[in-house]
């Protein structure tokens, strides 16, 4: 069953934190309705369409003096940001060949980061180059581990199992080049 689903992060905790370049980030989600065994069980996957917050969108825009309404495409500024740009990825390349020969930034930014280090002042960020900035991608997870153990636990009868949050963990990776402060 394909069912559109929208969650909001309610916490998040690091289930393995050591040096290296990798992490494990357990989330939970809050849905927007129950689901039943039906429809999410153990051995399913979900896809996970990430977006930028709101608070993100509105600074960068206003750091930039970009045009929120401007269509670059078949979509606006403000949609491209909200939906489809990566605006904390630290895999920014080249960002000097993208704005300016004379622009180099002193440390690799998320461009969340660039826009507030100030570093920009006196350098154009045309909005049109939105678009070759990393993209944000769709995942898809496996289930794997109950969503319905609380209702199990409660010995509550397995026709009215329904659970309203998803606990998914990610797998972090740190590049060696950058250090994430996020």
């Amino acid at each position: 069953m394909n069912a559109h689903l929208t969650g909001t992060i309610t916490s998040q905790s690091y289930l393995i934190c050591k040096e290296g370049d990798r992490q494990v980030l357990e989330v939970q989600f809050a849905l927007d309705r129950p689901l039943t065994p039906n429809e999410i069980d153990v051995g399913h996957s979900i896809c996970v369409l990430p977006q930028n917050s709101e608070q993100d969108v509105a600074a960068l825009i206003k750091a930039f003096e970009w045009d929120p309404e401007e269509f670059i495409g078949n979509d606006s500024v403000r949609h491209l940001l909200t939906f489809k740009i990566d605006i904390r990825s630290r895999k920014i390349k080249d960002l000097n060949k993208l704005l300016e020969d004379s622009f180099e930034p002193s440390q690799p930014y998320t461009l969340v980061e660039l826009a507030m280090s100030g570093e920009m002042n006196g350098h154009e960020f045309p909005s049109y180059l939105i678009a070759d900035l990393p993209k944000l991608k769709e995942r898809q997870y496996s289930v794997v581990s109950d969503p319905f153990e609380e209702s199990v636990k409660a010995g509550t009868p397995q026709k009215d199992w329904q659970t309203s949050t998803l606990r998914v963990c990610f797998t972090l990776h740190q590049f060696k080049d950058y250090e994430d402060k996020t």
